[in-house]
């Protein structure tokens, strides 16, 4: 596709060189060289442009994002779906771009489909990191996700902090009170404070003790939900990003699952 990366940012409404880095490089350095070269160029040509942070962050390709601007949707004939972008503050960047990390990998693992990426989404209180909601290009097939990326300390602190609220708003009709489908899925993509989310799948060799760390808490936080239903949710590590469109999805019950069959 023709100015794939300024398809892709604009989908995903922001995002740094890394999060739009190749998934099929062998290296993470091979795997920047043609989105710099192209950010480069647009950036140059004013078709995107760079959010300004509070704080000048200190690593230029992870933690300065980009927005396509109004004359780069022009570009690509997408002017309706130009937005434009408000200032962020540092301290949320790894979490902001987490967040484009897996709009992003919907974006290119389901190609078959239209997405939209809510990041403001607010049911009632509930407020998902992403709403994202999916409709298949030919049959009209429609699938929705209440995205959360939950990076903690302690993995198990996500059951106390966000399955039993979740249990409460569905069990108050959340569905049904804001037009989503019964067969909505919530999504937890988990990290510790420990793994660098920056790391990208060519890195993960180098990484071995901090991501098998990750597993295990991952393991253990799995154990402690397995009495939850599978109806609702569903759960994988944060570095199998890449991969959402595979079997990886955990259930409660710790069956892996695809999300869009």
């Amino acid at each position: 596709m023709k100015h794939q990366t300024l398809h892709e940012l604009l989908s995903i409404q922001a995002g740094s060189k890394n999060n739009l880095f190749s998934y099929d490089a062998k290296t993470y350095k091979g795997s920047l060289l043609g989105v710099d070269k192209k950010m480069k160029e647009y950036q140059k040509a004013g078709l995107i442009q760079q959010i300004p942070f509070d704080i000048k962050p200190r690593e230029r390709r992870k933690q300065y994002f980009y927005f396509v601007t109004r004359k780069g949707a022009m570009a690509i004939d997408r002017l309706e779906d130009y937005k434009q972008k408000i200032t962020k503050s540092l301290h949320n960047a790894e979490h902001e771009s987490m967040k484009f990390d897996i709009a992003l990998a919907f974006i290119r693992n389901y190609s078959d489909y239209e997405f939209s990426f809510n990041y403001k989404a607010d049911l009632d209180g509930l407020k998902p990191d992403i709403l994202v909601k999916a409709k298949h290009i030919e049959d009209n097939r429609e699938f929705t996700f209440l995205v959360e990326i939950e990076r903690k300390k302690e993995l198990t602190r996500i059951y106390s902090d966000k399955i039993l609220k979740y249990n409460r708003f569905i069990k108050a009709g959340l569905f049904a009170k804001h037009n989503l489908s019964p067969k909505s899925k919530v999504l937890f993509v988990c990290s510790n404070l420990r793994y660098d989310s920056y790391l990208r799948p060519q890195q993960y060799s180098e990484a071995i003790p901090v991501i098998d760390l990750l597993y295990r808490q991952f393991n253990h936080f799995m154990n402690v939900i397995q009495a939850e239903s599978d109806k609702y949710y569903r759960f994988i590590p944060f570095p199998e990003f890449t991969s959402i469109a595979k079997p990886i999805w955990r259930m409660p019950s710790g069956v892996k699952v695809k999300i869009i069959e």
